[in-house]
């Protein structure tokens, strides 16, 4: 249905073809692309966001309480303004707690 013939694909990259030459690519696609890809991804779009705040979640449930703060000291650096406010309630609540927790600990 795209149009790729996969066994000739395989076969390609098997000789050792870089992707983008085994698809048939003009030169410097697969880089601009990639360029444009990390544009995308690095611009704190709130996915990365909602990725982080889950792993503070994870990493407080399973009490490593230091491990959570550096998760949600990295969702407050890609938080944006598409960030969805629940998220943002949800990692203000995780912050209490890593909070209390690690002001036990001292």
């Amino acid at each position: 249905p795209l149009g790729v013939d996969g066994a000739r694909l395989v076969a390609e990259i098997a000789r050792g073809r870089p992707l983008g030459e085994a698809l048939g690519l003009p030169a410097g696609l697969g880089e601009a692309l990639y360029a444009r890809a990390h544009t995308w991804f690095a611009a704190g779009r709130h996915d990365r966001a909602v990725a982080r705040v889950h792993a503070a979640g994870l990493a407080a449930a399973t009490d490593e309480w230091d491990l959570a703060a550096r998760h949600l000291a990295a969702f407050a650096a890609c938080d944006g303004p598409d960030t969805p406010p629940e998220l943002r309630r949800e990692a203000a609540q995780l912050g209490r707690a890593v909070a209390q927790r690690q002001g036990q600990a001292r």
